[in-house]
């Protein structure tokens, strides 16, 4: 019985911490998969979904000026969705890694707590005992 609560304490201290980062790693590389992020940074400048008009032939401004002006606005739509995109899987891996930190932090002070609300739920049951054993004496 020793031995398993000394292997437990020993993988709870040792390799469920590597599990745990392996975990969150795995999580946030798939956060920035999901989310393209890698591919978005690249394309960041690039029209929305490639849409935009061609150039004519020949010298009209008006004609030349309105493609300038509707592949101006296709790029600043892509910049705008994509740059959405990003920050929000960029956002969601870094709750994630907090969220990493404060189970770190849980996971070391959990056999503690175990062991504190043992101790503490043995005190109250002798109180209350000795509450009952007093009521009924009297």
């Amino acid at each position: 019985m020793l031995k398993l609560f000394i292997s437990g304490i020993v993988w709870h201290y040792t390799k469920a911490y590597g599990e745990i980062l392996r975990l969150s790693r795995d999580f946030v590389w798939f956060l920035f998969h999901l989310f393209s992020v890698s591919d978005l940074s690249k394309t960041l400048f690039y029209p929305w979904q490639r849409l935009g008009e061609q150039y004519k032939k020949g010298f009209n401004i008006s004609a030349w000026f309105s493609s300038f002006v509707v592949n101006v606005i296709m790029r600043l739509v892509g910049f705008v969705v994509k740059l959405f995109v990003i920050l929000i899987g960029v956002s969601l891996s870094i709750i994630v890694i907090l969220l990493t930190l404060i189970t770190l932090v849980f996971w070391t002070f959990v056999p503690l707590l175990l062991v504190f609300l043992f101790i503490t739920s043995i005190r109250l049951f002798l109180h209350l005992q000795w509450k009952i054993s007093t009521f009924r004496n009297s």
